[in-house]
């Protein structure tokens, strides 16, 4: 999947890459987003951009990822995320991890 200006998706998201990653899940969600929060947490930014990344493209959540990654994500959590990713579906295409993490270092973060 190709974004603006002919990058990668995996480029533009951040995916694979810890530090961008976080700043795109800054983009990416509400502060204090609880749903974010436990994912983020069970999974590491990187792997859990990576399987948000995977249920936008797929239409819906892949739960036999979660459950690779030994998440331990319970099951009304699960039933949050599914409406989390629908929720977050709509700013994909948006997102630029490279923008992100220049706004993040012009802003003081030590992206």
């Amino acid at each position: 999947m190709s974004g603006p200006a002919g990058t990668s998706a995996e480029g533009r998201t951040g995916v694979g890459d810890e530090r961008r990653a976080r700043a795109v899940w800054s983009a990416l969600v509400e502060p204090g987003d609880a749903v974010a929060g436990a994912l983020v947490q069970a999974c590491g930014a990187a792997p859990a951009l990576a399987w948000v990344a995977g249920a936008v493209e797929a239409g819906r959540p892949d739960w036999s990822q979660l459950e690779t990654a030994g998440s331990g994500l319970d099951g009304a959590l699960r039933g949050r995320l599914g409406a989390a990713v629908r929720r977050w579906s709509a700013r994909w295409p948006s997102l630029d991890a490279e923008r992100d993490v220049a706004a993040g270092r012009r802003c003081g973060h030590g992206w």
